[in-house]
């Protein structure tokens, strides 16, 4: 994952245990959670949205690491 805002750049590197969340056991609040996520500007699917198969996971961290890195805007512009 990445932000940039101005001239700075983060990133964030995440390990740990990955899980799906079966269809039959997603509750209000594991739907819910998603409702602030920000999506791509455009999207490319293979299939109809209608036919894809969806599915949600639970990410436990064990470990976070990342950068922040400045970007020299003159040296881009040389």
């Amino acid at each position: 994952m990445y932000e940039a805002e101005n001239d700075i750049y983060r990133s964030v590197i995440a390990t740990g245990t990955l899980e799906e969340i079966p269809r039959d056991e997603l509750t209000v609040e594991h739907i819910e959670q998603y409702g602030e996520a920000e999506r791509p500007l455009f999207e490319i699917w293979g299939e109809s949205r209608r036919d894809l198969d969806v599915r949600l996971y639970l990410f436990d961290p064990e470990e976070l690491s990342g950068r922040r890195i400045k970007v020299d805007r003159q040296d881009d512009a040389a």
